[in-house]
């Protein structure tokens, strides 16, 4: 279902995409949501669940829409992304096919998952060629393949622990300008008696205000399960 998806974006109209309520009631919905933890879901997106045309996007549409349109105001400026963190690889296709519509020159992405390459991106491969490490993204051997690559947009969506996604940002720090985080306000990471991503985020939040920007998207839905709150997308710009 990879081709029709990729159409649906390809054919939307710029103000469409600029619109937040087309990309967060209609295309990232008919693309299709990742049915793990639907207990983490709103009743209102229960139905598209693993249905759509199956990318399994792994985002809040309230929180991932807005961050798309932060996405088209900066697009000038990437021309390139890595997405620590794939899993099945909606939210990295996506991504890249949104920014794509804004930035002609947008033409370098990576992916890194521990997993083999997801059926979505061994098929986007074909359509789009971009660079999969199978892997973990702590080893040496990532260390060397990254090298002496650099990236404009990083999205860092890996090891949840306070010392992994700390690990994965000083490893990029140096290879890109804009860094995402995921799950920054999320209660699944850090109330297992140690810090996490939300924890992190504070943390960092506070050491780099003086260096660069910050945004947050972070809406919940009104029946958003009350264990919550989950998700949360957090980005942060050098100057």
């Amino acid at each position: 279902m990879l081709n029709k998806g990729i159409e649906l974006i390809r054919n939307a109209t710029r103000e469409e995409l600029l619109s937040r309520e087309f990309l967060e009631t209609k295309l990232i919905l008919e693309l299709g949501l990742c049915p793990e933890y639907p207990e983490e879901q709103s009743s209102a997106l229960q139905e598209y669940l693993g249905g759509g045309f199956g990318w399994k996007v792994w985002q809040y549409p309230n929180q991932f829409a807005p961050y798309l349109l932060w996405l088209a105001e900066h697009a000038s400026h990437i021309n390139s992304y890595i997405e620590v963190g794939c899993r099945h690889g909606g939210t990295f296709v996506l991504t890249c096919e949104y920014i794509k519509r804004f930035n002609s020159n947008f033409n370098k992405a990576a992916a890194v998952d521990l997993e083999l390459q997801a059926p979505l991106l061994v098929e986007y491969n074909n359509v789009f060629p971009f660079e999969y490490y199978q892997g973990d993204s702590h080893s040496e051997d990532f260390q060397q393949w990254i090298k002496d690559k650099k990236f404009d947009l990083c999205f860092i969506d890996g090891d949840h622990s306070y010392k992994g996604v700390k690990q994965d940002y000083e490893l990029l720090k140096d290879k890109g300008s804009i860094f995402v985080f995921h799950d920054v306000d999320s209660v699944i990471f850090d109330h297992r008696h140690q810090a996490g991503t939300t924890v992190y985020w504070e943390h960092f939040k506070e050491e780099h205000k003086d260096l660069g920007n910050v945004w947050e998207f972070i809406e919940q839905y009104p029946d958003t399960p009350k264990r919550g709150p989950f998700l949360g997308i957090g980005v942060y710009k050098t100057k």
